[in-house]
């Protein structure tokens, strides 16, 4: 799987906090983190869906349009997963 943070043409956005699309990808991954209490698997998929949403409203301005390659996958790797604590004795 491939990630590209723009199109074919397009010029990717920067930040104070480094990459638009990766600092976007990095707060989906930490929004996911702390609002899902019952999935354990975070998918590139996703993570790419909700990034683009992000960037969109955080750099309204920002001309490009990520892309996951291939795009069509039935299942996709993870990008974080969840373990659940549990006591070691």
């Amino acid at each position: 799987t491939y990630m590209y943070s723009a199109d074919i043409n397009q010029s990717s956005s920067d930040s104070n906090e480094g990459g638009a699309y990766l600092s976007s990808l990095l707060s989906a991954c930490l929004l996911w983190g702390s609002n899902n209490q019952n999935q354990s698997i975070y998918s590139l998929n996703q993570a790419h869906i909700d990034a683009t949403k992000i960037l969109k409203n955080r750099f309204p301005t920002s001309l490009q349009t990520p892309r996951i390659m291939p795009d069509k996958r039935k299942k996709y790797f993870p990008i974080a997963v969840k373990i659940p604590s549990c006591a070691f004795y």
